[in-house]
């Protein structure tokens, strides 16, 4: 009787031993991650849209999510009648302006872009040809240093000068970075197209002061150091196509 209450003891002291090597593991963990910053998207609707008379086009919001918190920025996923993603619009949508959760970084962004990608891709699939639109103020620091760069080349004359705006584009490190990502899912940039001249097309250009870009999206660097005058698109689209094999 002394022995199998003495290995019960035992039992008990090695079970109280693990469990607080667990413990003590799980808050190293916790504490690890506390600088990381956590991406995810979660879908807010589907819905259907009329596009013309009587066809419809399924649509998809995704909204990101940083350590948990809504930050505002979205994707919008079309799906065509055939079952199939034809679009997306990366943006921040107007009602969301004044409750944007965080600062979003490029990484970020692409890191959350990459989880609907990857989502679309086994839910829906995606057409040989994607088109793609932006708002180039939501890249965090990639739309910063397009701000700059545009500054730079446009001569800071203050004014929306397109084909130059069109080529700082291009060079990116947004467009870069997402032809990058693209790349992971067979496609690659259509620099020639019906829909684009010289690999993007957009409607829109203007600009925002330093002060409005650094409220509405939580800006967390110095809003002196940015140009007087912050030009972007809010439709500017590309399109990337499967690659040639």
């Amino acid at each position: 009787m002394t022995n199998i209450k003495t290995k019960y003891m035992r039992q008990v002291r090695f079970l109280m031993i693990l469990f607080s090597l667990f413990v003590v593991s799980k808050a190293n963990a916790q504490t690890s991650d506390d600088n990381i910053q956590i991406i995810s998207v979660k879908i807010d609707s589907t819905y259907y849209e009329p596009i013309y008379k009587d066809i419809l086009n399924k649509m998809t919001d995704y909204s990101y999510y940083k350590n948990g918190k809504k930050t505002g920025n979205t994707v919008e996923v079309h799906i065509a009648d055939d079952g199939l993603v034809r679009s997306i619009k990366i943006d921040c949508k107007d009602e969301n302006l004044e409750t944007l959760g965080c600062y979003m970084s490029l990484e970020d962004m692409m890191n959350g872009l990459k989880c609907v990608m990857d989502d679309i891709t086994k839910r829906y699939g995606i057409d040989n040809e994607l088109i793609v639109k932006i708002n180039t103020l939501d890249f965090g620091d990639g739309s910063v240093d397009l701000c700059r760069q545009y500054d730079k080349k446009a001569g800071k004359k203050g004014i929306g000068i397109p084909s130059v705006f069109s080529k700082v584009c291009l060079k990116s490190k947004i467009v870069r970075s997402l032809r990058k990502l693209m790349a992971q899912y067979g496609k690659e940039h259509a620099l020639e197209h019906p829909f684009v001249s010289d690999g993007l097309l957009y409607n829109i250009l203007d600009y925002v002061s330093p002060e409005i870009y650094a409220h509405f999206y939580k800006y967390e660097g110095n809003k002196d150091e940015l140009p007087e005058k912050m030009f972007y698109s809010t439709d500017l689209l590309m399109v990337f196509r499967d690659k040639e094999k």
